[in-house]
């Protein structure tokens, strides 16, 4: 396999050193001054889980839909790369990439709660991954069914507070809800976080967590993330269609 469209989105993410600046910086001083507050935990533990998941759905929609507007998804879409290995392949991109801007944040946030275990950090940041990419898909779902940046603005930011309110970070789940909050790809992220934010109150942090097994919730969320990336697989050519003015095909 040739990777080409894994290539060209890191090859246009090493060209933009300003708006790296920018996506590194921007997460830095919006999570720091939260993980530096007396803000409750379970206030803090919302605020980051709310932002990487905001991130990767703006992020996988509003180039998409500049793209279509500008001409650049039709060039793509002309080479024969393959519109449904193209919209997985970018999106896996931009998961990688948004992991590593939003890193420098996550660090600092691990460090100010007081966080120095070796295995939470690695959790937090296959979490962070897990969810960035279901974001980024998302991501593109939602450029498929906009017409306009500011749609696909508006769009994104219902999308990522559904999605975020289904995974229970702001009020416990109970019956159908739980199930749905187990399931969801932004799970492990919320425990992670959790984890984070109740450093040194095991009971609170018992009482926040729930008591399923922590390998169930990574086992859901990958099925979850499948499910996900399978159905943007399934809908890639009329997503690329509706962006290109083209409809169904290209």
């Amino acid at each position: 396999m040739s990777f080409a469209v894994w290539r060209l989105e890191w090859s246009l993410h090493r060209a933009r050193p300003r708006r790296l600046l920018w996506s590194v910086g921007i997460p830095l001083l919006l999570l720091a001054p939260v993980a530096a507050s007396d803000a409750a935990a379970a206030h803090r533990s919302a605020v980051y889980v709310v932002f990487p998941v905001f991130f990767g759905v703006f992020g996988g929609a509003i180039p998409l839909i500049r793209g279509g507007e500008r001409g650049w998804i039709e060039s793509i879409a002309l080479t024969g790369y393959g519109v449904r290995r193209w919209v997985l392949e970018r999106a896996a991109a931009h998961a990688v990439q948004d992991l590593v801007q939003l890193a420098p944040a996550l660090a600092c946030v691990l460090w100010l709660e007081g966080t120095h275990e070796a295995v939470l950090l690695a959790g937090t940041a296959a979490a962070a991954l897990v969810a960035l990419a279901a974001a980024n898909l998302l991501g593109a779902l939602v450029a498929g069914a906009v017409r306009s940046v500011a749609e696909g603005a508006l769009v994104s930011a219902t999308v990522g507070i559904v999605a975020v309110h289904l995974t229970g970070a702001f009020r416990p789940g109970a019956g159908a809800w739980a199930t749905v909050a187990d399931a969801s790809p932004f799970r492990p992220l919320l425990l992670a976080v959790r984890r984070v934010a109740y450093t040194g109150d095991p009971g609170a942090l018992a009482a926040a967590a729930g008591s399923g097994p922590e390998a169930a919730v990574w086992l859901s969320a990958a099925g979850a993330l499948t499910g996900l990336a399978a159905g943007t697989w399934a809908l890639a050519p009329t997503l690329v269609g509706r962006l290109t003015g083209r409809g169904r095909t290209l």
